[in-house]
C-alpha cells in the first residue's frame, strides 16, 4: 500500500503534467483560423513581413501531440489570410514537462524557444522579401558551460513552413 505522502507526490506530478485549462485570448478575426479540436496556446500580433500592417502569429494546442503555428498576414483589404503553417515547430509536451518556453517577436521576425535536457534552444525566423516567406536565420544553443550561435553562414536557410526542429544537417 502506498503511503499518503507518495499519493500526494503522484497527485502533484499529475497536476503539473496535465494541460492548462486557461485559453489564450485571441481577436475574433484570428479565432476564425483555429481548426476544430484546437485551442490557442499563444498569440502575438506584429508586422511580420515589413509592410507596416499588423499581422498575427498563432500557436495552437489540442488533444493530439500536434501544436501548429500559423502565420497570418494582413492584406490590402485589411483582412488576415493564412500565409504559412508549421505543425512541428513547437515540440510536443512530455509526461512531466513542456519543452516550449516562449515566443519572441519583432518587426519582420519571430523566434521560438525550447528547453530540453538542460539545453535552451532558440530558432529565429526572418522575413525574406525575395522569397516572400520566413527563413531560419539563427540558431542559438545554451548548454551547461557552452553558448553557441549559428547564423546564416553556418545554417541552411530553411523555410518556416518546412522547418522541423529535430532534423540536423
Amino acid at each position: 500500500m502506498l503511503r499518503p505522502t507518495l499519493w500526494r507526490v503522484l497527485a502533484l506530478c499529475l497536476a503539473f503534467s496535465l494541460p492548462s485549462q486557461a485559453e489564450e485570448s485571441v481577436p475574433p478575426e484570428v479565432a476564425a483560423f483555429i481548426p476544430a479540436g484546437f485551442q490557442p496556446l499563444r498569440y502575438q500580433a506584429n508586422d511580420f513581413n515589413n509592410d507596416d500592417r499588423l499581422d498575427g502569429l498563432l500557436m495552437l494546442h489540442g488533444k493530439s501531440k500536434e501544436r501548429p503555428v500559423l502565420l497570418l498576414l494582413r492584406g490590402d483589404d485589411d483582412k488576415l489570410t493564412l500565409a504559412a503553417r508549421n505543425d512541428h515547430a513547437i515540440l510536443p509536451k512530455g509526461w512531466f514537462s513542456d519543452p516550449f518556453d516562449e515566443v519572441t517577436v519583432g518587426t519582420g521576425w519571430f523566434s521560438l524557444s525550447h528547453s530540453i535536457n538542460n539545453q535552451h534552444i532558440r530558432q529565429k525566423f526572418g522575413w525574406d522579401s525575395l522569397q516572400q516567406t520566413w527563413l531560419l536565420q539563427e540558431l542559438h544553443v545554451v548548454a551547461p558551460g557552452d553558448i553557441r550561435t549559428f547564423g546564416p553562414k553556418q545554417i541552411k536557410p530553411v523555410r518556416f513552413a518546412d522547418f522541423f526542429p529535430l532534423v540536423t544537417e
